[in-house]
């Protein structure tokens, strides 16, 4: 179990470690590892007691460059983690469901990994489709953004340097742009493939698709007090759980979040805040009826949407209820320090 607190009035902005190092190396020391791609972007990781702290510095003059960046040091930072988490993840699907009905036993077998697969490339394309077709292009724009970050995680976890990519409107990486073999699904080997990046970034909403009764629970709450909001959550997560602590500087954007698991873009277990002035957590329990759909906004990518760019309660929440997906049911909890106001979205 993780448990985390915030009070307002003791909030800091946590300071990024950043190593200085030539561009492309990574540099081991006492206090973690370090990587830098040039003189504006470079990540952090270390170990501090139990808790695996990850910090990102990226900037660019195109905006999908510093994302993709961004997420290229992560995943070559996280590489050997993202590895294992992909393995954790289908045995906790199987380990924490007392009457499985999807994952029936470990290894999981050939016909449910194909399965999983067949869900997360049916969202995947929904989701490119839903980005092109948009016309809100502030919105559209944030998609984007989190959809480059997603395959810089697998570049990074699988290239020595970033590649060489066209960033715009118009040159976004569709299904197409892998190849057949980076579109199946690992399972305790040493490849990793894009598709085992979607599926630990799905996950939670993959697996209410497939299996509505097997995901971890957690509950929060907030509460504010005449001269202070506090703000907590319990993650009652799995035994192979491998969550940690992110924090992003992506070309002004700043987000720190308890982040359910390496390789992941933003946090599915909610805890954290940006610097626009917003605190959110996020609880799983409540009592509402859910139609989990492959073909829609998943939570994973609304969910993160929210915690990077709202600035208001009224944004966050514009935010994750963008589609009812039906998936990874949760209250969010949301605080604004500059009003001091808070408020409660129930996704239903």
């Amino acid at each position: 179990m993780n448990r985390h607190s915030l009070s307002f009035s003791h909030l800091f902005p946590l300071i990024l470690v950043i190593v200085l190092l030539g561009s492309g190396r990574i540099s081991y020391g006492a206090s973690g590892t370090s990587y830098r791609i040039d003189k504006d972007t470079a990540g952090h990781i270390e170990v501090t007691d139990h808790i695996l702290n990850l910090s990102i510095v990226s900037n660019d003059p195109n905006t999908y460059k510093a994302e993709y960046e961004a997420g290229f040091i992560q995943g070559k930072l996280q590489k050997d983690q993202i590895i294992a988490t992909r393995d954790n993840l289908w045995d906790s699907a199987f380990l924490t469901d007392q009457s499985p009905t999807f994952v029936k036993k470990i290894p999981p077998s050939a016909q449910e990994i194909e399965a999983a697969k067949a869900a997360l490339l049916a969202n995947y394309n929904y989701t490119l489709a839903y980005v092109q077709k948009t016309t809100d292009k502030k919105l559209q724009t944030r998609l984007q953004r989190l959809m480059y970050r997603l395959l810089g995680i697998y570049h990074g976890a699988k290239l020595k340097t970033p590649a060489v990519l066209k960033f715009g409107h118009d040159a976004f990486p569709l299904a197409s742009y892998f190849s057949k073999e980076e579109m199946v699904l690992a399972y305790e080997t040493p490849a990793l493939t894009f598709m085992d990046i979607y599926f630990i970034n799905g996950f939670m909403d993959l697996f209410d698709v497939l299996d509505s009764e097997h995901l971890p629970k957690c509950s929060a709450f907030v509460k504010k007090t005449g001269d202070d909001i506090f703000i907590t959550h319990n993650s009652w997560m799995s035994f192979l759980d491998q969550s940690g602590a992110a924090t992003y500087y992506i070309n002004g954007d700043y987000l720190t979040v308890n982040t359910a698991f390496p390789g992941f873009i933003g946090s599915a277990t909610d805890f954290g805040y940006n610097n626009k002035g917003i605190m959110f957590n996020e609880t799983t329990h409540h009592a509402t009826f859910t139609k989990p759909k492959t073909n829609a906004l998943w939570m994973y990518l609304r969910g993160t949407l929210a915690e990077q760019f709202a600035g208001s309660l009224d944004e966050f929440y514009e935010l994750v209820s963008l589609e009812a997906s039906g998936t990874y049911m949760n209250g969010y909890m949301i605080v604004d320090t500059k009003t001091k106001e808070i408020g409660i979205v129930e996704m239903s």
